[in-house]
Order: C-alpha cells, then structure tokens, then sequence
C-alpha cells in the first residue's frame, strides 16, 4: 500500500495515472523480466547521499536509515543500501554516508525510490516513497510518513540526489568529449606535447602540403614541361609523406598502448606478488594456530592446579568432620565441646590458608598469561614487519623490472620514431 500511495501521490492523489507510452502501443511488447533498456526508453542511474535527519524522535535512540529501489525484477533492490547506526540520538543523527548508487535503472517510469528510517529495535519510525521520474536533482529535505502513509509533522532526512543518463562499459570517453570538449581538446593538445617530445611537431606535419605548392611556384618560371614534372613530383612527395603520417600516428597509438602507466595496484596484482602473500598469510596463519594451541595448554594447566587445590581443601576439611564425628560418637556431644570448637577453628583456619592461596595462585596465573598474550602479540607483530619489509623489497624488485621493459621499448620506439623522421625530413 505504501508503495502504491506513493506513486499515485505523483498526481496529487486525484485523476489517473497513464502508463508509460510504449506499454499503450499495440506495436510493442513489454518484458518485465528483460535486463536490456526498453525501445524507446533511456536508462537512468540515480545516486542518494544520506547526510542526516532531524526530529525522528525525542527519545535517545539509535536510529538507521534504508534507501531501497522498486520497479522491474531487474531494477528491485532491497536490504543492500543502509547507512550505520547512530546510537542515542534521534533529534539531529549525522550518518555522513558514502552515496548509495543505483547504476542502472532500465525503466525509470515504474521505479520508485523508498527511503526508510528504523530505530535500534527495528522498528519503522518513518518512510517516503518517491517515483523516480518526479525526482529532483540536489539537495533535499525529504519529510516522512508513518506506516500509513500519513504525513508526519516534523521528522525530515537530509540526502543529496543525483540522477543521470545510464552510460554503459566503454562509452564513458565519447560521453565525456561530447560533454566537456574543452577538456577534449586539452587532451588533444596533450597528445600534441607528447609527439613534439617524441621529435614529431605537429606545425611540420601541416606544412608538408605548403612545401609542395612552394615548389610548384618555383618550377613556374621554367616551361609547361619543368612544371609538369615538378607538379607530378611534388604530388609524389605529397602522397608518400601523408602515408608515412598516417603510419606514424598509427604506431604512435601502438606505442601509447605498449608503455602503459603501471600503479602500485597494478603491481601487487602480479602472479608473483600474490604467491608472496599467499606465503605470508600460511606463516601467519601457522604462527596464529600454534598460538593457539599454547594458549589452550596453558588455560588447561592452571584449571588442573585449581582443581587439585581445590579438591585438597575439599578433603582436609572432609578428613576433620569425620574425625569430629567420631569422637562425638564416642564420648558424646556434650564431652566434646572443646574439641568441636577446635575443630571449627582449624576449618576456619584451613579456610583462610585456602583463599590466600587460591589469590596467590590467581595472581600468578594472571602473570603468566599476560606474559604469553604479551609475546604472542610481539611475536605476530615482528612477523607483520618482516613480511610488510618482504612485500616493499618484492614491489621495488618488480617495479624495476617493469622500468627495464618499459625503457627498452621506449628505446625502440625512439629509434623507430627517428627513422621516421629522418624520411620525413628527406621528403621535405
């Protein structure tokens, strides 16, 4: 119900509400179940950015919020995006959350958008339900309903929505150039800077045409047959320079591609790098479970000297009971007042040897694993240090190597590149 009072709360809860065009044509059909855009319809993704809330409740509370989507069984998605508890404050709680990215919408006409507050014991304190396609972009303040869907007074969450064309894998370059061209041309001027470092300026290659027509000039003066043979030998010129262009900006993409950039993350996902830590987390592990396994001796060695002490204290004073009643049995209870009162005070006695030892023997065990806990923990940590030393060592061995690859085919391709300009300037 809340679902539906939301998205018929488009139209101010009055009149209809049409579906979407191309479930009206007769020309169509529609499968809810298809993960492709439908014909006709652009996908979407929306961004929600859940910074705070204000006035959910007057009690200190921890509260939560969950931003949820509904629509298609493709674009659904429910208990994925939650922001972290923020204990006893319900007045102003600040989540601050990263933004929750709903990547790709296919059908933005029948999703809708639920943002949900709960408390710490799960229970519901507010929710809104948005349709997609009445969303706008930018910060809001988004007022709540309560389980009924009737607005609540005060209670609001602070979020920031982002909505945007579903661009898919691999055409993220086009949209941007298309978007942002002055940010295109700054790397085509970039790519000019690296050619000019590479021995090639761009202002040599746009005057080859110029050369040509300089000498066509020339040749004017000479006859119909000198200008004949020099305008065929300048179009000559001019074919052969423009195929040796191409050439090269062809082999200059090659060669932007065979020395690519390489990062930290690149090296440590090299084969080598990650049998390394394979390696290390064996040791650590094997370390971890020895640890363990002294841990539990230990623990099992002191129970075994409590219980014996124990059952020793349990046994003297077993041992002058049974000797109390004896006499008494004997001689009777009234002759043996003052050996039940001695009695007594020897149990008392054994009573207060037995806690003083017990403290002592406590003491003592507390002293003994503290210090293991204590060299366990330097132990791992010296461990931790010798294997964060091993990886360094290991990503400058592999860094070096790559800067060794990288250099000889910088090499090669400086000397492929001066061949092509010594043609280049024999040409001109």
């Amino acid at each position: 119900m809340q679902l539906n009072q939301g998205k018929f709360e488009y139209n101010g809860c009055c009149g209809y509400l049409l579906k979407p065009d191309f479930m009206r044509r007769s020309d169509r059909t529609f499968d809810p179940f298809s993960e492709t855009p439908v014909d006709g319809v652009i996908a979407a993704t929306c961004s929600v950015q859940v910074f705070s809330g204000q006035f959910l409740s007057d009690k200190k509370i921890g509260t939560y919020v969950e931003v949820d989507m509904y629509g298609l069984p493709t674009d659904t998605i429910r208990k994925e995006f939650r922001t972290r508890m923020v204990m006893n404050n319900g007045l102003n709680p600040a989540y601050n959350e990263e933004p929750f990215v709903f990547r790709k919408v296919i059908l933005p006409d029948l999703a809708v958008l639920r943002i949900a507050v709960y408390d710490d014991n799960n229970k519901l304190i507010g929710q809104r339900i948005l349709p997609l396609d009445g969303l706008q972009a930018g910060y809001r303040h988004i007022s709540l309903r309560n389980e009924g869907n009737k607005p609540l007074s005060l209670p609001t969450i602070f979020c920031q929505i982002i909505l945007k064309t579903y661009v898919p894998d691999g055409f993220g370059a086009i949209v941007d150039a298309l978007s942002d061209p002055k940010k295109f041309l700054t790397i085509a001027e970039k790519r000019a800077d690296q050619m000019k470092a590479l021995g090639i300026d761009t202002n040599d290659i746009a005057d080859v045409p110029n050369g040509s027509s300089k000498n066509d000039k020339k040749g004017k003066g000479k006859g119909d047959t000198g200008k004949a043979s020099v305008t065929q030998q300048a179009s000559s010129d001019m074919a052969q320079t423009s195929n040796s262009i191409q050439n090269n900006t062809n082999e200059n993409k090659k060669d932007a591609a065979l020395v690519p950039n390489v990062s930290i993350d690149d090296l440590k996902l090299m084969k080598s790098y990650l049998k390394l830590i394979k390696k290390q987390q064996k040791e650590l592990n094997a370390l971890k479970k020895k640890q363990s396994k002294d841990q539990n001796a230990m623990q099992k060695a002191h129970c075994t000297q409590v219980d014996k002490m124990v059952s020793l204290h349990e046994k003297e004073k077993t041992n002058l009971e049974k000797l109390l009643e004896k006499a008494i049995k004997k001689r009777g209870e009234n002759n043996c007042q003052e050996l039940k009162k001695e009695t007594e005070d020897k149990i008392q006695t054994l009573a207060t040897d037995h806690k003083a030892k017990v403290k002592d023997i406590t003491a003592q065990h507390t002293k003994e694993w503290s210090e293991l806990i204590s060299s366990h923990s330097s132990e791992e940590q010296e461990i931790k240090d010798s294997h964060v030393t091993q990886q360094c060592e290991h990503l400058k061995k592999l860094l070096s190597s790559v800067q060794e690859q990288q250099t000889m085919q910088l090499k090669l391709i400086h000397e492929r590149w001066d061949a092509h300009r010594d043609t280049l300037y024999s040409y001109l």
